[in-house]
């Protein structure tokens, strides 16, 4: 029984630190302030620094993807 807690609480504690690590990253400010800083750079279509900003994330997840199956989840972390 003891065993069994042990290996959960490693496992909660990565999920855990893994949810922390993403916050913490700052992808929500970036989405967040996206237009104001566009508009601030002078594009005034707030739909379109929308896009550009959901396209890099989507860029960026499609690289670590392919990373990540190349190399390995466990190796990562």
């Amino acid at each position: 029984m003891c065993f069994i807690k042990k290996r959960l609480l490693a496992v909660v504690s990565v999920g855990a630190a893994l949810f922390l690590f993403q916050q913490l990253a700052g992808i929500n400010a970036v989405v967040y302030y996206s237009t104001s800083v566009f508009r601030s750079a002078g594009i005034a279509s707030d739909v379109a620094a929308s896009a550009l900003v959901g396209a890099s994330n989507v860029f960026g997840t499609a690289i670590a993807s392919s990373l990540m199956d190349k190399q390995g989840r466990k190796s990562l972390l």
